[in-house]
């Protein structure tokens, strides 16, 4: 858990999320797991980090097809 917060940290998730719009639906799922994977048990310490992406993971939302409709913990995640 300690690595994911620290990838988190160093901008793992706007890594994974930035040119999320320029790949396939297959491909887009894959970035969309591995950001819900770095948001698991965010501590407190993290919350700069994911700030700064919740405006791509509510964009995510308005896909016509959205890979996190196979997500609920990304999905969770956003109603927090």
């Amino acid at each position: 858990m300690r690595r994911l917060q620290a990838v988190l940290r160093q901008g793992g998730l706007m890594a994974v999320l930035s040119f999320l719009d320029f790949f396939q639906t297959g491909v887009q799922r894959v970035a969309v797991a591995t950001a819900a994977t770095m948001c698991r048990g965010l501590s407190s310490d993290s919350v700069e980090a994911v700030q700064a992406a919740v405006p791509i993971l509510t964009n995510i939302l308005q896909y016509e097809v959205r890979p996190c409709l196979f997500l609920p913990s990304l999905c969770m995640f956003l109603c927090r």
